[in-house]
């Protein structure tokens, strides 16, 4: 019986020594970690993100943006792929990606502040299981009224201008040639 524990002992401490445990750290950071500015009413913004990762394996990424900036924000790159950074870690970043945030808030006469995230979410290249990560890049931004009234001038407003005088033009020539126009009430005798 003795031996008999002392074998069944053996072959558990070979068998779970011959196991391999897989294991990795999962990790993502991005660059600002916080952005503060202010925009013209009616104008654009770009914002340059650096998202690198901190873990030992390659990374999937996927960009989001929440809060109220998500409906004017657009992110050039939504989802790619990066390497782990060399260990130590150490800054400059080595192998992180780089990507754009454009900012196009709506026209206000008034000053307003709107207040998101930008936020950088990953898991273990190809596999749907493991760590899912995730790391948000906190906005704000002012949107502040244009310094002149043409800044809300579109070509919409342009090209209606445009029709008018183009209208008044024609009038003014045709007066010129003779043709005359009158506006008068309709004769008496039209009119029951």
């Amino acid at each position: 019986m003795k031996n008999r524990a002392i074998l069944l002992t053996l072959i558990l401490v070979f068998i779970l020594s011959s196991v391999n445990f897989a294991y990795g750290d999962v990790g993502v950071g991005i660059s600002p970690s916080k952005m503060i500015f202010e925009i013209e009413a009616g104008k654009s913004q770009q914002l340059d993100i650096l998202v690198y990762n901190t873990g030992d394996n390659l990374l999937d990424v996927t960009m989001e943006v929440d809060g109220e900036i998500q409906s004017f924000t657009k992110i050039e790159k939504n989802s790619f792929t990066i390497e782990p950074e060399p260990k130590p870690h150490e800054f400059p970043i080595k192998n992180g990606v780089h990507t754009t945030a454009v900012f196009s808030p709506p026209g206000n006469l008034k000053p307003k502040t709107y207040k998101g995230m930008i936020a950088a979410g990953g898991g273990p290249y190809g596999s749907q299981f493991g760590g899912r990560v995730s790391v948000a890049s906190q906005i704000e931004i002012i949107v502040r009224a244009p310094k002149s009234i043409f800044s809300y001038i579109t070509t919409t407003h342009l090209l209606i201008v445009g029709i008018v005088i183009l209208l008044a033009l024609i009038i003014w020539f045709l007066k010129r040639m003779g043709l005359k126009f009158r506006f008068e009430k309709d004769p008496p005798s039209l009119q029951q």
